[in-house]
């Protein structure tokens, strides 16, 4: 965890941070899950700076009602 917040303690001083995203902890285990709203390009970028100290997987999401119109 101690490399993880400081990769995020970098990306907030260069301004790589997510503005509109949600965090969830998972009680039952150690896992966490972030609801980003933001181009996949970001979100892989974002990804690849983690994935020497954690494990992530990556599923795009839509809303119901953009759901719908498929």
């Amino acid at each position: 965890m101690k490399k993880i917040y400081a990769i995020e303690a970098e990306r907030t001083k260069k301004g790589e941070i997510f503005t509109n995203h949600t965090i969830y902890y998972s009680l039952a285990e150690m896992r966490a899950i972030m609801i980003v709203d933001a181009d996949p390009h970001k979100i892989a970028k974002w990804a690849k700076d983690y994935m020497a100290v954690m494990s992530a997987k990556i599923s795009p999401l839509i809303e119901r009602s953009e759901f719908d119109k498929l």
